[in-house]
């Protein structure tokens, strides 16, 4: 009776192997390399929206109004003060896109030869402002910075801000009259007591 065995021989083996560590070779930089960038973009996106979150936490906190600039030229950014003659500006460090990431648009202008500054009152309110991020494969993200809030939200699609940005006349008329009604009442109550 003859012996049979069962399983692979070790050139079967290694010509397995081969063939896999062959795919692989090939497979995986390209997936690493997209990956690589969109965590790149993911990173400096976040990155740019705390800026500007600290920079409106600056400003409430010392009530003073902060600038973040975005140098669209070199991809940096930075806080600032605004200059104010009784007290020494302040400039803190700067922030850098990464090699392959870049400022597409800010507020919808083109970006190609362009620096910009975003306000961040010490009421709160800020620049409405979305800045448009793209890495080398074209992908996207957006930041938006809420003009009465100054709350800064990131978007993987460009944000729709019509109603935001521009309430209808009849809405703020209505609001005008609402506030007004609202302290007339109040200051009739104040009489009464």
């Amino acid at each position: 009776m003859s012996a049979r065995y069962k399983g692979f021989t070790l050139i079967e083996l290694m010509l397995a192997i081969a063939l896999l560590a062959m795919t692989a070779g090939i497979v995986i930089p390209r997936l690493n390399t997209s990956a690589l960038t969109r965590t790149r973009l993911d990173k400096d996106t976040a990155h740019l929206a705390a800026t500007a979150r600290y920079a409106h936490n600056l400003a409430i906190t010392t009530g003073i109004v902060h600038l973040l600039y975005l140098d669209t030229d070199n991809n940096r950014y930075w806080i600032t003060t605004q200059s104010d003659p009784r007290r020494k500006s302040i400039n803190l460090p700067l922030g850098q896109l990464s090699e392959d990431i870049r400022f597409v648009s800010i507020q919808g202008k083109n970006t190609a030869t362009y620096t910009t500054s975003l306000r961040f009152s010490p009421q709160g309110w800020a620049d409405t402002s979305v800045i448009q991020l793209a890495d080398s494969e074209n992908n996207f993200r957006y930041i938006f910075i809420h003009p009465l809030l100054g709350r800064v939200d990131i978007y993987d699609t460009c944000p729709d801000l019509v109603p935001i940005l521009a309430p209808p006349l009849s809405d703020r008329g209505r609001m005008e009259t609402f506030s007004i009604a609202t302290e007339s009442s109040e200051s009739e109550n104040l009489d009464r007591m």
